[in-house]
């Protein structure tokens, strides 16, 4: 089973390098990318990845709310009884991600 990785950053450049390294190794698979905070939390709600790599500083929506947001939501969902691991790296001891 593959750990499911959703890359987060503004730069397309930088989410295509994220991206091969990622997929490189044969027990990670990228579900998703997101070019801002928004879209980095709205597709954590629809993929449900295991790992978000996350940048800091990006447009709508920088990494360390997303960050929160997406922490949030896991733990809203762990009391419905459908919890997904989510290590949100970069950002995590900022925001209170762990993992």
């Amino acid at each position: 089973m593959s750990i499911r990785v959703v890359v987060a950053d503004d730069q397309t450049l930088v989410r295509a390098g994220f991206r091969v390294l990622v997929e490189s190794a044969p027990d990670l698979e990228v579900v998703g990318e997101a070019g801002d905070g928004a879209e980095a939390v709205e597709l954590a709600r629809q993929r449900l990845p295991d790992v978000v790599l996350m940048d800091i500083r990006m447009p709508r929506m920088d990494g360390l709310e997303a960050t929160r947001r997406i922490v949030a939501l896991d733990r809203a969902e762990a009391v419905e009884g459908h919890r997904h691991d989510l290590i949100a790296a970069i950002a995590a001891p900022v925001s209170g991600a762990s993992g």
